[in-house]
């Protein structure tokens, strides 16, 4: 199957999942808080998605749950905010702009049905005839509860409190940054793969970075925290806690041990550039960069 009749039903198959919790938010009646009903049809909604990935065989197709869901559920309790205005606008707008990217990502990466993710493959491998359970706890269970631990600052926000705008221009201006970087990254990694599969990308925001593109989706996250954070800090750190943990204990460390297998001279960039962000080092790395530049203005006069 082609990639675009692949992603065509995969668009098909998130609309009836949506559709699905949309039925079920509107029609199921109960005493139970707004948020922990929405927190069940999330769920209800990953395991739609997980029936749907193992008919294809495939647990990748989860992955634009990750950055789809979370809009959804915006619009999802929109009647339930407390108040309607242009600060509720730009805390849309944010969330919005990182789901755009973040999918967009998703489809120009996404392959078909053929390909699945490395990470899958290899619980595949490691866990044989009890792949499934695993992927439904791991792969689709998972994650679906860290982004809703992380969104859920910002929802407790618009449906019980006036954001003070301060706080949600600073969130939001966090938010446009970290969107920026990871379409930024994303975009060099894509050119530099198409010219060269056999090395490392070290140009660019890579040259200041390992992982660009995770620093801008943390800065997301940490964005959406800062936009709460008058409403107490428990709460704006509930989720940024674990969504750094996820990056620094997990998907960092697979990535790298993954591209030192097949870059030996990947070492050489683990040992110069930051993981993340230095900025220190950013200052140095500029003041290099303008070295030669202003060798060359000197020479001339």
């Amino acid at each position: 199957m082609g990639k675009t009749k692949a992603t065509l039903i995969i668009f098909l198959e998130y609309g009836l999942t949506m559709a699905l919790g949309a039925m079920v938010f509107l029609m199921w009646e109960t005493g139970l808080p707004l948020l922990l009903k929405v927190f069940i049809i999330d769920v209800l909604m990953t395991v739609v998605i997980f029936l749907f990935s193992m008919g294809h065989n495939n647990s990748s197709v989860y992955d634009p749950y990750w950055s789809v869901i979370p809009v959804f559920l915006l619009v999802l309790i929109k009647p339930y905010w407390y108040f309607d205005g242009i600060v509720y606008t730009l805390i849309a707008f944010a969330v919005l702009l990182w789901s755009v990217r973040l999918t967009y990502n998703w489809a120009m990466r996404f392959e078909g049905f053929d390909a699945e993710d490395f990470r899958y493959q290899e619980f595949r491998e490691q866990f044989g005839k009890w792949y499934w359970l695993i992927s439904l706890l791991a792969i689709h269970l998972f994650p679906t509860m860290l982004v809703f631990l992380g969104l859920l600052p910002v929802m407790i926000l618009i449906l019980y409190h006036t954001p003070q705008i301060l706080f949600v221009v600073i969130g939001s201006s966090i938010i446009t940054i970290g969107v920026l970087i990871s379409f930024f990254a994303d975009k060099e990694l894509r050119l530099h793969r198409e010219k060269d599969k056999e090395t490392p990308i070290q140009s660019g925001l890579w040259a200041y970075s390992r992982h660009p593109n995770y620093l801008g989706e943390l800065l997301f996250w940490y964005g959406i925290a800062l936009m709460s954070a008058p409403i107490g800090v428990a709460y704006a750190v509930v989720g940024i806690i674990p969504m750094t943990l996820l990056f620094e204990f997990y998907s960092i460390p697979k990535m790298e041990s993954r591209t030192l297998r097949r870059k030996s001279d990947y070492q050489s960039i683990i040992d110069e550039v930051p993981r993340l962000l230095s900025i220190p080092y950013i200052i140095r790395k500029l003041r290099m960069s303008q070295e030669p530049i202003d060798q060359k203005q000197q020479d001339s006069q």
